[in-house]
């Protein structure tokens, strides 16, 4: 006999073990991977997409920011010159009359 070789019978059973083992671990590894990156990549897409929506916000708040050609809401029907006179609150008495 082969000194440190065990019985080929007892062996086969763990051998046997180990690869249903692994088998298992596999099926649940490789669709958990695809997974991730499917999901990573449309995570991805989805950031990209706000980034770019949020750049278009902030440009076009600036250009409205830096216009010289816009006015204030309301104050199309006021001469050059002339304010606005909004009151800031408006008491019973005025609501009544």
């Amino acid at each position: 006999s082969v000194v440190g070789v065990g019985k080929p019978a007892e062996m086969a059973g763990g051998i046997s073990e180990a690869l249903i083992t692994t088998a298992a671990g596999l099926i649940v590894a490789i669709p958990t991977v695809l997974a991730h990156h499917y999901l990573s990549n449309l995570a991805d897409k989805i950031i990209s997409d706000i980034d770019r929506a949020c750049t278009e916000v902030v440009e076009a708040l600036e250009e409205s920011a830096n216009s010289h050609n816009t006015l204030p809401l309301g104050s199309e029907n006021l001469r050059e010159g002339e304010e606005e006179n909004v009151p800031i609150s408006v008491s019973e008495e005025e609501t009544h009359s």
